[in-house]
Formats: structure tokens, sequence, C-alpha cells
């Protein structure tokens, strides 16, 4: 370059002595002198960030993709995760089916079955999108001034866009425990860029206590029992023991119900007992178990968990009067979905589970880094579940 410099300056001071024509060359040949000792000097100005660097940088936020779990997702534990290599996902629901066979004569035709058409549907797997920028101040601010950042430089920036993505992906995870508590609650999942899908519960499978557990009258135990009876008598479900998740107003009277109290005290038979544990490693509390009138096993857990809506109101996974009933089997599923990516999109990969990949917006002078997954919640059998308001705390 220093040569170059000087054989340029030579031939416009040469160049000069010859005018005019050598004016015009000599001219010529100073502009491009000078402009070569300048770019020298403020060349990065002008410079893109090396695509190795681009692709340390993509590995770096990657290998930050620990398998932390900051979200609660107790109601998401009861489903069980199927996925699926489509947009769409098929599927029917169950209804109750309890004919018994009928006997027929030795040497005689069988009874014809009558296969029962079920109303299939379609719906497409709800997807989840959100990204983080890269800009050109954070960039040229960062690792791009030095254009020979070494890997250690690039794994410390990429901790600014690894923290963005893990708040991305807490967020999707709160919509998928969201989802859950909407079918639970009753069954409709609540969608802002498509239609609500609505499941079809029974009326009768979501009701209020008769009497309040507030109230001195108030049977918690019975009102259980009676939940069991009904999942035991409009499905094919057949577990012994059963699950009931209360939100902070139901599990607190609960433990302080007199009834519940009396049970708690029997001195001969273990029907009931309280015993706290550590949280559940999903975010429920357990809070003891017992034995209804039926012979069923209830587990009692609380769950008070919140998110905060796109109002920016707090609100609670689990209404705070409900106690949901599921069974310990059930056919409760998440379908997850295949996230797809037009060919040409630069680095790609998983973050937490979910699909990642980033973009860049050359006329923004924007890098953009996304992080997509796609679930929805179907209850494969819509009578395992059963929901109680029961108490009325305002």
């Amino acid at each position: 370059m220093k040569s170059l410099f000087k054989n340029l300056g030579w031939t416009a001071c040469v160049s000069l002595l010859f005018a005019p024509m050598g004016l015009f060359v000599g001219v010529f040949a100073l502009i491009m002198a000078l402009s070569i000792a300048f770019a020298s000097n403020a060349g990065s100005l002008f410079s893109t960030l090396p695509l190795t660097q681009f692709d340390v940088l993509h590995a770096a936020v990657l290998k930050r993709s620990d398998e932390r779990q900051n979200v609660k997702h107790f109601l998401s534990s009861f489903f069980r995760l199927e996925e699926r290599d489509s947009l769409n996902v098929v599927f029917n629901t169950k209804s109750k089916n309890k004919n018994v066979a009928i006997d027929v004569n030795y040497q005689t035709d069988g009874i014809l079955h009558k296969r029962k058409v079920e109303t299939g549907q379609m719906l497409q797997i709800h997807q989840y999108v959100k990204y983080t920028n890269l800009t050109i101040s954070d960039l040229y601010t960062g690792i791009a001034l030095n254009p020979d950042a070494s890997a250690r430089e690039i794994y410390n920036f990429s901790e600014i866009i690894s923290r963005d993505l893990h708040e991305i992906a807490d967020e999707i995870d709160r919509a998928r425990e969201l989802q859950c508590a909407q079918l639970l609650k009753n069954g409709i999942l609540q969608f802002t860029s498509n239609d609500n899908i609505n499941f079809g519960r029974s009326a009768s499978s979501i009701v209020t206590a008769t009497t309040p557990w507030t109230a001195n009258t108030g049977d918690p135990l019975a009102d259980i029992e009676a939940g069991i009876k009904w999942i035991r008598q409009n499905s094919n479900n057949t577990s012994t023991i059963f699950n009931v998740i209360m939100g902070e107003a139901a599990a607190g009277i609960f433990i302080t119900n007199d009834k519940v109290q009396a049970v708690l005290n029997n001195r001969r038979i273990e029907i009931g007992r309280i015993a706290p544990e550590m949280e559940n490693v999903a975010g429920g509390n357990f809070i003891g178990e017992f034995t209804t009138t039926g012979g069923h096993l209830i587990r009692v857990w609380s769950y008070t968990e919140t998110y905060v809506n796109a109002a920016g109101v707090e609100v609670s996974y689990v209404d705070k009067n409900d106690a949901i009933i599921i069974p310990n089997r059930n056919e409760l599923t998440m379908v997850k979905g295949a996230v797809r990516l037009l060919p040409g999109t630069m680095n790609s990969g998983m973050f937490r589970g979910k699909a990642t990949w980033e973009t860049m917006d050359y006329r923004a002078q924007v890098h953009k880094y996304h992080v997509a997954e796609r679930f929805v919640a179907i209850p494969q059998e819509l009578n395992e579940i059963y929901t109680l308001k029961a108490t009325n705390v305002s």
C-alpha cells in the first residue's frame, strides 16, 4: 500500500510538469493516492463483519441455550407431547361408549358392529414467533470495531442476544401453559390472530358448587367425589387416582373446611393427610392426599402462578375460586408442529427446543434473531375434565 502511494505521488508530480495533458493525469493520480491513503485509515467505516465472525457469533448464541426452566409448566405436565411433521393436525374427540356385547346362538352369524362415525376436525397448529434485533449501533460498538475479535469477545457479545432469546422462549412457554389453562377451564382456546377453538365441553362438566366451600355446610370432599363420578360415568377413563388442582382461594378454604378437618382428625383409619412437600418441579404445590367415599385417591394441589396478558394485567392461570379434576391417566395431548423455513435462510438451529434462525435486513441494516414454536393443546377425551367453581371469594 505504501509503495503504491509513493508511485502514484511521483506520477502526479512528474505529470504536472507536462501540462496541459500532464495536469489532468497528475490531478487524477493525486486524487487516487489521497483516497487510498485515507481509505487505509477509514476502511472500517465501509467494511462488513466477516461471515466467519457471524458464524462464530451464531454458534456462541446457540451454545447459551441451556435447559433452564424459568417458566412454571405445571398444567402442561399433564399433557402428553406429540410431534407432527405438518402444518395442520386432524383429530376427533372420543365420546362415551359403554355398550356391552350380546351373546348369540352357536353356529349363527354374529351381530353387525355399527361403526360410529365421529366428526373429525382439522386445525392449523398455531405458531408463536418473536425476534430480537442486532442493530448497526449494537454491532459497530461491539465486536465489529475489532476485525480480529477473539472467540471470547464474540462469546461475551453473544450474551446480549442470548438473554433476549431466553426472554422470548419464556414468553412462548407461558403461551403453552395458558393454552392448557384455558382448555382445563372451559375447553375454549383463545387466540388473537385466528378464530378461537371451542372443543365443546359439556356444560355439566363446568359447574358451580351448590354450597360454596366458604359456608359451614360446604363439603369439598363430596363435591370432588361427585366430579370424579361424573368423569367415570361420561368417559371410559379407568384411573383410580385423580389430581385436583385448586386456585389460591379454593386451596386455602379447602384446608380449613370443617368437613376436611374432621377427616384429618380420624384416628383409626387414615382417610386423609396434609403433607406439604417441596414445590413440584413443574411449579405445583402439593397439599395432601385423600381417599373419597368411592374409594378414589385424590391428590390435591394448589397452583397460584400468574402471567401478564396483552393488556398488561396480571392474571392467574387457574381462577382462584376453581378446583379442576383430572384423572392421573388421561388423553390430554399437546401437539407440536414443525417450523418451516424458506430455503436460503441464514444460520438456523434450536434454542431451548424451539426453532431459531437469523436473517439480515440489508435495507434497514438490522440483523434479526428469531425464535419460533408451533403447538396446540387438544383433549382427545373431552369428558376427562371437570371444572368446579368451589368458592365465591371476590
